[in-house]
């Protein structure tokens, strides 16, 4: 960077260098993204590709945990009420623990 001093306590800057890094870094920047917006593209296709071949669509896998999920909590409430009904008291009052 050149810095000259003309009359009147004025500096000149030298502006050539500074658009030439602008641009630089402008394509730069273009690069980059181009280069993101391909790996993206690449992972979108690999994820596709790999859910393809499952034997069970990831829907059928969550839905089944889903009921899976609902049936234990279900047994679990059950049995809870079960306990706490069988002798009329609460759960927390009980000494002995039976498996």
């Amino acid at each position: 960077m050149v810095l000259r001093q003309t009359e009147g306590s004025r500096f000149e800057v030298e502006t050539g260098p500074f658009k030439t890094a602008t641009v630089l870094v402008g394509v730069g920047g273009l690069l980059a993204f181009i280069g993101f917006i391909v790996a993206c593209l690449h992972a979108l296709r690999q994820g596709s590709r790999l859910v393809g071949q499952l034997e069970t669509p990831p829907n059928e896998v969550a839905r089944a945990k889903i009921n899976q999920l609902m049936a234990a909590a279900t047994a679990g409430a059950n049995a809870w009420k079960g306990y706490v009904q069988s002798d009329g008291s609460s759960a927390g009052s009980r000494t002995e623990v039976g498996y």
